[in-house]
């Protein structure tokens, strides 16, 4: 009989969810689609007929604002398509570039809930560690159990998420 060799997690089927990330998208774009339509508008508006200074500064303000809080929910919403899982640690790709932090230098281990959404925490000595949103991914318990497979440390699993995080199929 042929040993049979053991699953590599970068073969495993951890596939984030794709509803959620597209209707948050779809009403992101729509509000700043429609905010870029109102922009236009009142610069046309203001370019017709000139009142004051203040009022062009207050609506491009108004825009910056806007378009940094479209971004914002656009880069947590694309969390969990942008984290990777490998033998070795985990990825994460951001504008920034890409960051990866092996499984041995992980020094801490927290499955936490806030308001309804259940993270695992993975905290190296440095300041930053990686937050993976547990709500976001199809097989969540089985993605815990694997990553703990690999971590040098226990994982912690606070009271308010022991009951949050659903059983999955294996």
């Amino acid at each position: 009989m042929m040993p049979t060799r053991p699953v590599r997690i970068e073969e495993m089927d951890f596939k984030p969810r794709r509803l959620f990330a597209f209707v948050m998208g779809t009403f992101v774009s729509v509000v700043f689609g429609a905010f870029l339509l109102l922009f236009a508008v009142n610069i046309y508006r203001e370019l017709r007929e000139p009142t004051t200074s203040l009022d062009r500064w207050g609506w491009i303000g108004g825009g910056l604002v806007i378009l940094s809080l479209a971004l914002l929910l656009l880069h947590v919403i694309t969390l969990p398509f942008r984290i990777s899982f490998a033998e070795d640690g985990v990825r994460v790709r951001s504008i920034f570039g890409r960051r990866f932090v092996a499984w041995p230098d992980v020094r801490g281990a927290t499955i936490a809930a806030h308001r309804g959404n259940v993270s695992f925490m993975l905290r190296t000595g440095r300041v930053r560690g990686v937050n993976i949103p547990l709500g976001s991914y199809k097989r969540a318990v089985s993605l815990v159990r694997e990553v703990a497979k690999r971590l040098p440390v226990p994982v912690n699993v606070l009271p308010t998420a022991a009951h949050m995080i659903a059983k999955d199929d294996d």
